[in-house]
Formats: structure tokens, C-alpha cells, sequence
């Protein structure tokens, strides 16, 4: 059984290669791009890696990251970490790091300056979680508004039918959702460019906005989305006549050729928040997409309007974990995909 060393560090470079090789072994379809996103251009500060050494071998046996997340309570700074990259090398599993690791990583909380401490962790990483502090905050559960029902339908059914189904059944979510009623008027897919508008529009809805709520500049945002290596995102904007202001935006990826997921949404009120969703259903449509995704917890101040386009809870949950003040619910963070550290 070997003794185990960990460093704590916001400059991983010497350890670069073994990280890369980490994400090819566990996190398969990582860019190597993604390890200088970490690093650079976070406003709330560069991501904290937790490495564990081989005390005899001094060969990688795990990491954590800690990527800092900066958040608002009722206008008040607050600041998170959201865990990651939670890689343990095949041959330590069984008398390894593992729960060293997390302990090392949620014990560092107060002297980081962080508040919360939150990660989504897989059905093996739970029961760890709990034993290194962090408790369950929510469920995020995975809504789809299917788009292609015929689809679905051929699991079941023969193609033909399928196919002649699958229009009666399309037609018949469309009368009972908000698509017949609201039209995509003043919203415009354009390029990821974040700027002063932005920081307009944020700096309105952070001064309404009650409990915690993430960071939305359009420094934030240009770092999250614009420069991220992992996916391409689409940024849906609307303005208003004045094409200086804008009343809100939506951003999403296409995480599978034709299955968009919503990262984001924030809008001045419900109306221009349904153009966004509507607008991004027209998306779909158009490129022939399966379904179109939102991922958010039940307590979620922006799905209880994606319900209304008839948003279908999926089986695919993931669990919310936290640890930190107590003071402050972390409950009511309306924690969406964008607030992931990917």
C-alpha cells in the first residue's frame, strides 16, 4: 500500500502531461485546450488543482479541481468552487487517494475563501462525497421537448406508422404548449460576443435577483461560452427596437448533432423569456433536431416556463452536492448547465 503526497496549486503546468493523459484514460473527449481555459480568463479566479502523488514512484495517482464560481446572495459577493476532474489512476482504485483526495479538497474551503463548495458527483462518488462532508442540495433533472416524435415512436412501432403517428402526436404538443400562441419576434441567433449590453442587462436582473445567483458579466460570459474548448455554443439575443439594449439571451450547444441543450436563459420578464424559448424551438425544428434539452432542479425559476412548451421530465438525473454556509440556503441556487465547470 503506498503513501500518498498531495499539492495544492492554481499552476498545474508542471503536471500537464499527466493530466492530458488522465483525461484520455477517464474523461474521454477532453481537449488538451481545456486544461489553459482553467487556467486563464476566469473572472473569479484561476481553477485550484488538488494532485496526488506516489510518495515512492512520485507517479500521478489522482487530482481534483476546484474551478471558482463567483456568486450573489441578495447582491452580496459570494464565492464558490464547483468539483471536478475527480481522476484516480486505475492502479490506486482499490488502495488509493480517493477519499484523501476529497477531504483534502472540501477541507480547503475557508482557507480558498470559499463559501460553498459544490460538485455532481456519479453514483460511485456519492457515498465519498458524504463521508469528505458534502451533503445532497437537489436533484438536477434533464427536460425534453421532443421535436422529431417519430423518433420515439420507432422504438415501438413499425416505421411507416411511426412515421404517420408521429405527425398527429407533433401536432397535438404543439396546441397544448405555448408555441401556437408566442412567435420568436425580435430574437436573432448571433455571434458569441459579449459586451456592454450585457453587462447592462446583468447588472438589472442582479439587482432583483434573491438568493444565490451566478455571475452573468460579459466578462464571465465570454470566458464561459465564447472561449470554452469543449463545445460550440449559440447565442440567442433579443433586443429591443433600440438594438443598443437587450431585454435577454439564451445559450445552447448541440451536445449531439441533433439534440441542442439549453446552458442558459436570463431575461427581463416571462415574455421575452418564452420568445427565447420559442426562438430556440424554431431552431430545432428547422435543423431537424430529436428533441431540444434544459437541465435544472425542480425549484428552478426559469422552468416553470420551459413547462409551459411542454418540457418533459426525462430519466436522466444528476445529484447536486454542497458543502458550506449554512446561512444562506444553497437550495435556492437555480443551478443550471452553465454553472457546471465544463
Amino acid at each position: 500500500m503506498s503513501d500518498f503526497t498531495i499539492t495544492r496549486t492554481d499552476d498545474p503546468s508542471p503536471y500537464r502531461d499527466h493530466i492530458l493523459s488522465f483525461w484520455n484514460a477517464y474523461l474521454s473527449g477532453t481537449p488538451a485546450g481545456r486544461f489553459d481555459w482553467l487556467r486563464c480568463g476566469n473572472p473569479a479566479g484561476a481553477t485550484v488543482w488538488f494532485i496526488a502523488l506516489d510518495g515512492k514512484t512520485r507517479e500521478l495517482a489522482g487530482t481534483i479541481s476546484l474551478v471558482p464560481r463567483q456568486l450573489y446572495a441578495d447582491g452580496t459577493p459570494v464565492r464558490a468552487g464547483v468539483m471536478g476532474d475527480f481522476m484516480v489512476g486505475e492502479r490506486y482504485r482499490a488502495f488509493g487517494p480517493y477519499l484523501m483526495l476529497l477531504k483534502e479538497a472540501v477541507g480547503s474551503r475557508a482557507d480558498l475563501g470559499m463559501d460553498y463548495i459544490c460538485t455532481l458527483p456519479n453514483r460511485a462518488s456519492r457515498k465519498p462525497c458524504e463521508r469528505a462532508g458534502m451533503m445532497k442540495a437537489n436533484d438536477l433533472y434533464c427536460f425534453g421537448k421532443p421535436i422529431m416524435v417519430r423518433f420515439y415512436l420507432r422504438k415501438v412501432a413499425p416505421a411507416v406508422v411511426a412515421g404517420a403517428l408521429g405527425s398527429i402526436v407533433s401536432g397535438c404538443l404543439k396546441l397544448v404548449s405555448r408555441e401556437l400562441v408566442v412567435a420568436p419576434r425580435d430574437v436573432h441567433e448571433e455571434a458569441l460576443r459579449f459586451d456592454a449590453p450585457f453587462d447592462d442587462l446583468w447588472s438589472t436582473l442582479r439587482g432583483r435577483a434573491r438568493g444565490l445567483i451566478g455571475d452573468r458579466s460579459a466578462r464571465y460570459l465570454s470566458w464561459r461560452y465564447a472561449q470554452n474548448p469543449m463545445y460550440t455554443f449559440r447565442l440567442l439575443v433579443y433586443r429591443e427596437r433600440s438594438a443598443s439594449r437587450i431585454g435577454g439571451y439564451l445559450i445552447f450547444t448541440m451536445f449531439e448533432p441533433n439534440k441542442p441543450e439549453v446552458y442558459d436563459i436570463c431575461a427581463l420578464n416571462d415574455g421575452i423569456a418564452e420568445r427565447l424559448i420559442a426562438a430556440v424551438i424554431g431552431v430545432a425544428r428547422a435543423e431537424a433536431c430529436q428533441a431540444v434539452y434544459f437541465r435544472a432542479p425542480l425549484s428552478s425559476s426559469a422552468l416553470r416556463i420551459f413547462k409551459r412548451f411542454r418540457f418533459f421530465k426525462t430519466k436522466d438525473a444528476l445529484d447536486l452536492y454542497y458543502t458550506g454556509r449554512t446561512d444562506i440556503p444553497f437550495e435556492s441556487y437555480d443551478f443550471l448547465s452553465g454553472d457546471r465547470n465544463i
